[in-house]
């Protein structure tokens, strides 16, 4: 009957969290902690209705030492590291940083985690993982603008050329244009050809400058 009582009492925050209803979220999953300390995902519910950041932070902690490579705590936590105007340091942005490659760990094939890790790795200044890391990202989902535009940042942090860097971003959306049309979104690549070849028109016409490279590629 514990453990029932237990399952049941988590599957009533699930769908409680999903209805936004912090309030019940919160009341179930201390009565899950009071039942049973050492379930994971009742710190994490606790952390992700929590208002305070401290009480947010022993949460997301508490969670991942009962299961240290649950994915959704880990991305929560290092956004929660990542994005508190409380915890700004490089220490704490270094912390965002491990949890996000823990998470890559448990699941290696999603764009989305690999444009956190350039993200992170782009605000630590750490600017050449950080491309070879929305690069990874890129070969996961070339289908995503926004990781071409990270691109360009980070290219422009790295002192690239205005030219290679426009180019570039050029050669992406004709990636995007090509990967669309392999699934017979045509309409979605040529919207994506389109802005390659707005992007290539806006450059300035004189191109002879000796830092572009003609040949980039995604």
């Amino acid at each position: 009957n514990h453990d029932l009582l237990v399952d049941l009492l988590m599957r009533r925050a699930e769908v409680r969290y999903q209805a936004e209803d912090n309030v019940g979220v919160r009341d179930d999953a201390l009565r899950v902690r009071q039942l049973d300390g050492g379930v994971a995902r009742a710190y994490y519910y606790l952390a992700q209705v929590s208002t305070d950041a401290a009480e947010r932070q022993r949460n997301y902690q508490t969670a991942l030492r009962y299961d240290p490579l649950d994915l959704d705590t880990l991305i929560a936590f290092s956004d929660f590291l990542a994005g508190n105007e409380q915890n700004q340091s490089s220490q704490d942005q270094g912390e965002a940083l491990r949890l996000i490659q823990r998470a890559i760990q448990v699941l290696p094939y999603r764009a989305s985690l690999y444009r956190r890790e350039a993200k992170l790795q782009k605000q630590l200044g750490d600017y050449n993982s950080a491309l070879t890391s929305v690069q990874t990202a890129i070969s996961v989902n070339p289908e995503w603008e926004n990781l071409y535009l990270l691109r360009r940042d980070i290219e422009r942090n790295l002192k690239r050329s205005e030219n290679t860097v426009t180019l570039h971003l050029a050669a992406g959306y004709r990636t995007m244009g090509d990967a669309y049309r392999r699934r017979g979104k045509n309409g979605e690549a040529l919207v994506s050809y389109l802005r390659s070849i707005t992007t290539i028109c806006d450059l300035p016409s004189d191109r002879n400058n000796p830092d572009t490279d003609d040949g980039l590629t995604i």
